[in-house]
């Protein structure tokens, strides 16, 4: 992946976390990164806040780079996020064949993160070359 390609899916992130819609160029970075509240939006922001909650797992798979791009729509089936938002991670069990493919692609959420939302939308630096189990917690059951 050329380096422009990794600096347009950084600025994609920061652009979908501080609802920005201008393109920013590289000196621009630091201080939008820097004006992002480490806990998220809202109360609490500036101190970091962890999701809670039964992780519950997800495989990733048929990631289409030439599709899809540096984003992946990860459907929720029968979950919803809840009020406290989502935080992607690994299973308490998962190989480190896995854990290193994640650490690899740099996966994070960039939006979805509403009550009732069906799907979450992930953000890769490198996309995953095969399939990745990820845990996705603060999800709720849908009633």
């Amino acid at each position: 992946m050329a380096l422009t390609d990794k600096l347009a899916a950084i600025g994609d992130a920061i652009r979908l976390r501080t609802g920005g819609v201008d393109k920013l160029t590289l000196a621009e970075m630091p201080e939008a990164i820097a004006g992002i509240p480490s806990g998220g939006s809202g109360e609490g922001s500036g101190t970091v806040r962890y999701v809670v909650g039964t992780p519950v797992a997800f495989r990733i798979s048929d990631w289409d780079a030439d599709a899809a791009g540096h984003t992946y729509t990860l459907p929720l089936t029968g979950y919803k996020v809840g009020a406290n938002g989502a935080q992607l991670g690994l299973m308490p069990a998962s190989s480190s064949v896995n854990t290193q493919a994640v650490v690899e692609a740099a996966l994070t959420i960039v939006s979805g993160n509403r009550a009732g939302a069906t799907s979450l939308t992930l953000s890769a630096v490198n996309i995953p070359k095969g399939d990745l189990t990820v845990a996705v917690f603060g999800l709720e059951a849908r009633e």
